[in-house]
């Protein structure tokens, strides 16, 4: 098993405040498949993996535990909103 996958697949699915089900409807595929991600029982296919990617709007890196790190998805927003963004983001860095 990939360490901490099924972790994070629970944690970006409750970020996004949805059901196991709502997550599968997106998906096309049975709830209990998500479950079984989430238990560790079975892991996604490389399909589903860039699925639930785009879903949660992260890297598959981050969800396989390669880089923990998070992006943004800017693309329909204006260069200085993106601006305002970075220097809240920056702001944030920097009280740690």
């Amino acid at each position: 098993m990939i360490n901490g996958l099924a972790a994070r697949i629970k944690q970006e699915r409750k970020n996004m405040h949805l059901s196991q089900k709502q997550l599968a409807d997106r998906l096309r595929i049975h709830k209990s498949s998500v479950n079984a991600w989430e238990s560790e029982k079975t892991q996604p296919s490389l399909i589903y993996l860039i699925k639930l990617s785009d879903i949660f709007s992260v890297t598959t890196d981050y969800l396989l535990g390669i880089k923990i790190t998070k992006q943004l998805n800017v693309s329909n927003i204006s260069d200085t909103d993106v601006g305002a963004i970075q220097t809240v983001i920056d702001s944030l860095k920097n009280k740690k």
